[in-house]
């Protein structure tokens, strides 16, 4: 049985769901993992690890004579470097190999496919102006993002204003005052890549205060999709997810060929993004604000059970008014809505091939995993069960 390390920088959902795939792909291969965690108080709100007082990563390798490590590097991204591991076969997991003193395996996301997401789902608002917000220091990831996105909007003919998110010398509020005056200067109504969903989150928060609206005025798209900070925002952010499940996985298969063959020339494997999840901060613009706010409770309550009587009431108006508004805006009825939504949760479990689908069926607010079935069938053409096999 082989013996793993698996270093932690961070407990936050995405590094939960890497860290999860490779447990899983651990059973199955019969490793043996300890996880180690080696910068859990080193990652504030709005600050990643530089230096760090880390673990003894020596002595851990003393003790465990470990096969291999795989190195989690989301909240820490230049924690811990190639030699530290004194030879033993390591993977680094969502780093970016720039950052490391010496060549190493490295997987991490392909930027080319965040940045056409994000274009993908600021279009559809029908905003006519776009824009970047990178991160708040010039880290590589956040670079190599504001230049995918600007080589989109080029081939397209569309300038790309920049949002300078560097923190100014004399604090918060004089940092948000800057941040103010910049969108108040950019054309309206204006389509803003945000670099992460904290990003994103900073942005709605000073429109919000100040009177701008989302996402008539700019409409906004993170990247991560961090659900305690997208569901919890002012206005809910639209976001795109990155497959860190599959990171996981590819982690642990490059570290099997590593391990297999440790004088191999170092991988760089990149991982993708799945569905952009679509909040209130990228609704389409000039649709009625009755529809916004009944397709956000929608999206929010279609898995409880909720019937089209609960949205006429949310909506405020009578049922004749709100089937005219949505059959003019959405092109579909306030049940092809809820339906809608139910199925497109639905795809969103099936893909974590771990969760049954009849527990699918129960957490998307179908009463029997034959309705699952019968409606899947009559949205997608396909079954659950088959629509797994072809997206797993």
């Amino acid at each position: 049985m082989k013996t793993i390390l698996l270093f932690l920088s961070g407990y936050s959902q995405a590094e939960k769901r890497g860290r999860d795939e490779v447990l899983h792909y651990a059973r199955a291969t019969h490793w043996r993992v300890q996880c180690v965690s080696y910068a859990e108080a080193a990652a504030s709100r709005y600050h990643l690890v530089k230096d760090f007082g880390v673990c003894d990563v020596k002595g851990l390798l003393d003790f465990w004579k470990p096969d291999g490590c795989i190195v989690e590097c989301g909240a820490a991204p230049f924690c811990l470097q190639p030699d530290d591991f004194l030879g033993v076969p390591v993977v680094f997991l969502d780093r970016d190999p720039s950052t490391l003193s010496s060549p190493a395996s490295c997987v991490f996301i392909d930027e080319q496919r965040i940045a056409e997401a994000a274009f993908e789902e600021l279009a559809s608002t029908g905003a006519p102006n776009f824009a970047f917000a990178g991160w708040y220091e010039p880290l590589p990831w956040t670079v190599r993002r504001q230049k995918a996105f600007a080589d989109i909007l080029a081939k397209k003919g569309l300038e790309m204003h920049v949002i300078d998110m560097t923190r100014s010398s004399r604090g918060t509020e004089a940092s948000n005052s800057r941040l103010l005056a910049k969108l108040k200067s950019l054309p309206r109504p204006l389509a803003i890549f945000a670099a992460n969903d904290l990003v994103a989150e900073h942005i709605i928060g000073v429109c919000s205060m100040n009177g701008l609206s989302i996402p008539d005025d700019f409409a906004v798209v993170g990247v991560d999709n961090l659900e305690d900070v997208c569901e919890n925002s002012v206005v809910s952010i639209s976001s795109v997810p990155q497959r860190f499940e599959e990171s996981g996985r590819i982690a642990c298969e490059c570290l099997e060929r590593v391990m297999a063959n440790p004088s191999r020339a170092p991988e760089i494997c990149l991982f993708g993004v799945g569905k952009t999840v679509r909040r209130a901060s990228t609704r389409a613009l000039g649709v009625d604000h009755r529809v916004r706010s009944a397709l956000e409770f929608i999206r929010q309550h279609a898995t409880f059970g909720i019937g089209v009587q609960d949205v006429v009431k949310h909506m405020g108006c009578s049922r004749r008014t709100a089937d005219t508004l949505f059959k003019a805006s959405r092109c579909r009825s306030i049940l092809g809505e809820i339906t809608k939504a139910r199925v497109e949760s639905a795809k969103a479990m099936l893909v974590d091939k771990h969760v049954s689908i009849s527990a699918v069926a129960g957490l998307c607010g179908f009463p029997t995993i034959n309705e699952l079935d019968r409606v899947f069938r009559r949205v997608t053409g396909i079954s659950p069960k088959v629509w797994r096999q072809h997206t797993a």
